[in-house]
Protein backbone atom coordinates (compact mmCIF):
# COMPACT_ATOMS: atom_id res chain seq x y z
CA UNK A 1 0.00 0.00 0.00
CA UNK A 2 2.82 2.45 -1.35
CA UNK A 3 1.70 6.15 -0.75
CA UNK A 4 -1.38 5.57 0.87
CA UNK A 5 -1.94 7.33 4.27
CA UNK A 6 -4.12 5.82 7.35
CA UNK A 7 -7.11 7.95 6.36
CA UNK A 8 -7.62 6.76 2.95
CA UNK A 9 -7.90 2.82 4.14
CA UNK A 10 -11.29 3.41 5.25
CA UNK A 11 -12.87 2.94 8.59
CA UNK A 12 -10.58 1.83 10.61
CA UNK A 13 -9.47 3.84 13.54
CA UNK A 14 -6.37 1.86 14.91
CA UNK A 15 -3.62 1.24 12.42
CA UNK A 16 -0.02 0.45 12.28
CA UNK A 17 1.74 0.97 8.73
CA UNK A 18 5.52 0.29 8.29
CA UNK A 19 7.62 1.45 4.87
CA UNK A 20 10.17 0.23 3.71
CA UNK A 21 8.76 -3.13 2.27
CA UNK A 22 12.51 -3.59 2.20
CA UNK A 23 12.16 -6.52 4.94
CA UNK A 24 9.39 -8.30 2.86
CA UNK A 25 11.96 -8.84 -0.29
CA UNK A 26 14.85 -9.76 1.43
CA UNK A 27 14.26 -10.26 5.57
CA UNK A 28 16.81 -8.02 6.67
CA UNK A 29 16.98 -4.06 7.03
CA UNK A 30 15.51 -0.49 8.59
CA UNK A 31 11.92 -0.45 9.47
CA UNK A 32 9.81 2.96 10.04
CA UNK A 33 6.40 2.54 11.45
CA UNK A 34 3.67 4.90 12.50
CA UNK A 35 0.51 4.02 14.70
CA UNK A 36 -2.90 5.67 13.89
CA UNK A 37 -4.98 5.69 16.79
CA UNK A 38 -4.52 3.67 19.83
CA UNK A 39 -3.43 0.10 19.14
CA UNK A 40 -3.76 -2.65 21.73
CA UNK A 41 -0.19 -3.56 23.24
CA UNK A 42 -0.28 -6.95 22.21
CA UNK A 43 -0.46 -5.83 18.37
CA UNK A 44 2.21 -3.30 18.81
CA UNK A 45 5.02 -5.37 20.28
CA UNK A 46 3.78 -8.37 18.11
CA UNK A 47 4.81 -5.54 14.90
CA UNK A 48 7.75 -4.63 16.96
CA UNK A 49 9.31 -8.26 17.37
CA UNK A 50 8.50 -8.91 13.78
CA UNK A 51 10.62 -6.24 12.34
CA UNK A 52 13.70 -6.01 15.42
CA UNK A 53 14.17 -9.84 14.36
CA UNK A 54 15.55 -8.72 10.84
CA UNK A 55 17.04 -5.42 11.49
CA UNK A 56 15.96 -1.66 13.06
CA UNK A 57 12.90 -0.04 13.56
CA UNK A 58 11.91 3.09 14.29
CA UNK A 59 8.60 4.69 15.18
CA UNK A 60 7.64 7.54 13.48
CA UNK A 61 5.51 10.52 15.40
CA UNK A 62 4.07 11.61 12.11
CA UNK A 63 2.55 9.82 9.12
CA UNK A 64 4.37 12.46 6.67
CA UNK A 65 7.57 11.37 8.15
CA UNK A 66 7.56 8.06 5.88
CA UNK A 67 8.47 10.35 2.74
CA UNK A 68 11.46 11.32 4.33
CA UNK A 69 12.31 8.19 6.01
CA UNK A 70 11.77 6.10 2.66
CA UNK A 71 14.29 8.01 0.93
CA UNK A 72 17.15 7.58 3.35
CA UNK A 73 16.41 3.90 3.86
CA UNK A 74 15.79 2.90 0.41
CA UNK A 75 18.35 5.12 -1.40
CA UNK A 76 21.24 3.94 1.28
CA UNK A 77 22.42 0.85 -0.45
CA UNK A 78 22.57 2.58 -4.17
CA UNK A 79 24.66 5.64 -2.27
CA UNK A 80 27.06 3.28 -0.55
CA UNK A 81 27.27 0.86 -3.97
CA UNK A 82 27.73 4.23 -5.64
CA UNK A 83 30.98 5.38 -2.86
CA UNK A 84 32.36 2.15 -3.09
CA UNK A 85 32.95 2.41 -6.78
CA UNK A 86 33.50 5.75 -7.77
CA UNK A 87 35.31 7.56 -4.40
CA UNK A 88 38.95 7.28 -3.46
CA UNK A 89 39.58 6.42 0.15
CA UNK A 90 40.06 9.79 1.56
CA UNK A 91 36.90 11.31 -0.01
CA UNK A 92 35.34 8.05 1.11
CA UNK A 93 35.86 8.39 4.73
CA UNK A 94 34.50 12.29 4.54
CA UNK A 95 31.02 11.04 2.67
CA UNK A 96 30.49 8.18 5.34
CA UNK A 97 30.51 10.87 8.14
CA UNK A 98 28.24 13.09 6.39
CA UNK A 99 25.85 10.67 5.24
CA UNK A 100 26.44 9.56 9.32
CA UNK A 101 25.91 13.27 10.25
CA UNK A 102 22.62 13.84 8.13
CA UNK A 103 21.17 10.09 9.52
CA UNK A 104 21.63 11.76 12.82
CA UNK A 105 19.61 14.77 11.83
CA UNK A 106 17.04 12.75 10.02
Amino acid sequence: MNGIRTDGIGHFHHIIRTMPNLFGEVNQGITGWYEKGNCADSIRQYVQKIFTNSGIIVQLQEEIDFSAFTAFAGCGPAVVAYIEQYCGDHNRAQIYEDMRKAGIAL
